[in-house]
C-alpha cells in the first residue's frame, strides 16, 4: 500500500505556481553558448613590429640599434619588453603587463618618427578573429555591418573588415568579417547583434592554419616557402587563376591535392583536405632502403625495431602490403613452430 501511494503521488502533476514567481532554469554544463565555442581569449600584450622592405639592404642588426639608441623605453612607459623574430624575419617587440596595447601604440609612435623616409616599416598588429553573422535584411550593406560591429564590439569602424554578403533564396543575408579579438569576445558572448532592423546570430569561426601564398600549402610563409611549387593566384575552391573563390561558381577541386595526386573533390582549406606531410616526417621517396623502415603510397611512414616492440602501435599508420612486407622482414615465422616471436600474430593486420 505504502509503494503504491508514493507511486500516485510521483504521478501526480506537480501544483501551479503563484503569479510572479520566478521559474528557475538549470545551468550550463560548460561555459558554451548551446554547446558552441568558447570566445577567444583575448591576449595580455601587445606587439610591434619592424619590417625591412624588400630588397633592402639594411641588416636588421643596424635596424635594431636605430630602434635602441632613439627610443628610450622608460620615456613610453615600459618595463617588460620581449625581442623575437617573425616568420618572415622582421624584427618582433612584445610588450608586458598592464596597459600593454597603449604602451605599444606609444613605442610605434615614437619608432615611426626615427624611421621616418626609410626603408623600415613600422606597424603594429593585433590579433584578430573571424565570425559569421547570418540573417540580413535586404537593406543591410557592408558598411551598415561594420558600424554595428564597431558599436558592440568597442572597436573602431577601421579595424572591422567584412566580406561580400551573400543571400540565400528566402533573401536573408549572410557575412564573413574579420574583428579584433576583444571585439569578437563581446561579439560572441551576447549571440546576436541588431543590424538595421535584424537581430543577427553571430557564429565564431575556428582560426585558420598558417599558409604559404606562393604554394598554397600549410605550416610556413612565402619569404620561407620551401616547396618547388607556385600556385600564387589561383582560386581556393576550383584552382583556375582567372578569379579568386568569392567569385567562383565552379565544382569544388582543391589545386593543392590535385597537384599533389590526392582526392581533390572540395576546396583548398576544407576539412576534407589532406594535410600535407610534416616538416619531421619522410616522404615516401625519401624513406631509405633498410629493413626497419616502410612506407606505403600515401605518404605514411614507420620504423620498427627487432626490439620487443607493440607493433599494433604502428598498423594504424600503414597500408597492409606496406605492414606485412614489414612483418615478413623482421619478425619470420619459425619453421618449427610456426608462429611468429614475441607473440605476434600470424596475419599481422589482426
Amino acid at each position: 500500500m505504502e509503494r503504491k501511494r508514493k507511486a500516485a503521488a510521483a504521478a501526480a502533476p506537480a501544483p501551479p505556481k503563484a503569479a510572479g514567481a520566478k521559474t528557475q532554469q538549470a545551468a550550463p554544463s560548460s561555459g558554451k553558448r548551446d554547446g558552441g565555442r568558447r570566445p577567444p581569449r583575448v591576449p595580455t600584450r601587445a606587439a610591434v613590429v619592424l619590417t625591412v622592405a624588400p630588397g633592402s639592404k639594411t641588416p636588421y642588426a643596424e635596424v635594431m640599434r636605430r630602434a635602441v639608441a632613439g627610443v628610450p623605453l622608460a620615456g613610453v612607459g615600459i618595463t617588460d619588453l620581449r625581442y623575437r623574430k617573425g616568420q618572415t624575419g622582421s624584427s618582433i617587440l612584445e610588450v608586458r603587463g598592464p596597459e600593454s596595447s597603449a604602451k605599444a601604440n606609444a613605442l610605434a609612435a615614437r619608432l615611426a618618427e626615427v624611421f621616418r623616409g626609410t626603408d623600415v616599416r613600422v606597424t603594429r598588429p593585433a590579433k584578430t578573429a573571424e565570425m559569421r553573422l547570418a540573417g540580413l535584411d535586404e537593406s543591410v550593406t557592408a558598411e551598415i555591418v561594420a558600424a554595428a560591429v564597431a558599436r558592440v564590439g568597442g572597436c573602431t569602424v577601421a579595424e572591422v573588415r567584412p566580406g561580400k554578403i551573400r543571400r540565400n533564396a528566402s533573401g536573408l543575408g549572410t557575412v564573413w568579417l574579420r574583428c579584433p579579438l576583444a571585439a569578437s569576445r563581446r561579439l560572441t558572448t551576447a549571440g546576436r547583434v541588431t543590424i538595421g532592423w535584424s537581430s543577427a546570430r553571430v557564429e565564431p569561426l575556428e582560426a585558420r592554419p598558417l599558409r604559404c601564398f606562393l604554394c598554397l600549402e600549410p605550416g610556413h610563409v612565402r619569404p620561407k616557402c620551401p616547396i618547388d611549387a607556385d600556385r600564387a593566384g589561383r582560386c581556393f575552391g576550383c584552382g583556375s587563376r582567372e578569379y579568386q573563390v568569392r567569385e567562383c561558381g565552379a565544382a569544388p577541386k582543391c589545386p593543392v591535392c590535385t597537384d599533389l595526386g590526392r582526392p581533390a573533390g572540395h576546396r583548398l582549406d576544407s576539412k576534407s583536405c589532406a594535410p600535407a606531410p610534416s616538416r619531421r616526417g619522410r616522404r615516401v621517396r625519401d624513406v631509405p632502403d633498410r629493413p626497419d623502415w616502410a612506407g606505403d603510397a600515401v605518404g605514411s611512414v614507420a620504423v620498427v625495431s627487432n626490439e620487443a616492440v607493440p607493433l599494433r602501435a604502428v598498423t594504424r599508420c600503414l597500408d597492409p602490403q606496406a605492414l606485412e612486407r614489414v612483418v615478413e622482414t623482421l619478425f619470420p615465422v619459425d619453421p618449427e613452430e610456426g608462429s611468429r616471436p614475441l607473440g605476434l600474430p600470424a596475419d599481422p593486420n589482426t
